[in-house]
């Protein structure tokens, strides 16, 4: 039972660091990569401080009507937010199991198991949003 109650107690810092960690991966995905909405509003707000006479605004619209028909086109690549999967599913199972516990402990600690219930359905609910593909 010594291990148990090991687990037990390195439980919650164990979820903290997977939350944590999720938290960070998720962030760290969108560094180095732009969507296709953020390069169709730079070239927006480029084409909007150019001079309409200037020769570069002709070929300028004509890339933001391209990025814009790659944007409303079906056939657009989508992907997952893994990032936001993993930090849904750390939540889910962490405020899971501590709602789990508030309610087998009983008593005044059944009031700590209502936020905690509602964060566990937030991750519910996060996980699967994130899971679902969505234009990059």
């Amino acid at each position: 039972m010594a291990i148990s109650q090991l687990f037990f107690d390195m439980l919650p810092a164990i979820a903290t660091v997977l939350g944590g960690l999720a938290a960070l991966l998720k962030e760290a995905q969108k560094l180095g990569r732009k969507s296709e909405r953020d390069i169709l509003r730079e070239d927006l707000d480029l084409l909007g401080r150019i001079p309409a006479d200037d020769p570069r605004t002709g070929a300028l619209y004509d890339k933001a009507y391209a990025r814009l028909e790659v944007i409303l086109n079906s056939d657009t690549p989508k992907a997952r937010d893994w990032g936001g999967v993993a930090l849904g599913l750390v939540m889910t199972i962490a405020f899971g199991f501590l709602f789990v516990w508030t309610v087998k402990a009983g008593g005044w600690w059944l009031l700590l198991g209502i936020p905690a219930l509602f964060v566990c359905i937030v991750g519910v609910y996060g996980t699967f949003a994130s899971a679902k593909q969505s234009v990059q």
